[in-house]
């Protein structure tokens, strides 16, 4: 079972935590021009951001791609993806939507449980 431990400097933010590190990251005057947020606990998701072609046997694209505004790569991006939206009909999966749901009403759970029941 997990046990929470107190934050530090370097802690456990969540979610939040990761967008604004890679928001913070792809900022315009950064080296970085590109970064994903991606599960390191699925091998096929880590094989699709290394590869350098996607392979349809990793399944469907898992992770959120943050690119530096303005940049070329943003621009090809948001290229792709009107290209897909144009193809599908929509960018949000019913998929993706559940799983997000869901996500929100267990968090919501987890949250309303008294500290010494979630240790």
């Amino acid at each position: 079972m997990f046990k929470q431990t107190p934050k530090t400097i370097t802690g456990r933010g969540g979610m939040s935590a990761k967008i604004d590190a890679a928001r913070r990251a792809v900022k315009p005057g950064c080296m970085t021009q590109a970064c994903i947020v991606a599960s390191g606990a699925d091998l096929d998701c880590i094989r699709s951001v290394f590869s350098p072609q996607y392979d349809l046997s990793y399944g469907k694209p898992k992770g959120t791609l943050f690119v530096t505004p303005g940049s070329e790569l943003e621009k090809q991006a948001l290229l792709e993806l009107e290209a897909e939206t144009a193809a599908n009909g929509d960018c949000i999966s019913q998929e993706a939507r559940n799983s997000a749901t869901a996500a929100r009403d267990e968090a919501r759970k987890l949250q309303a449980l008294p500290q010494e029941e979630r240790t």
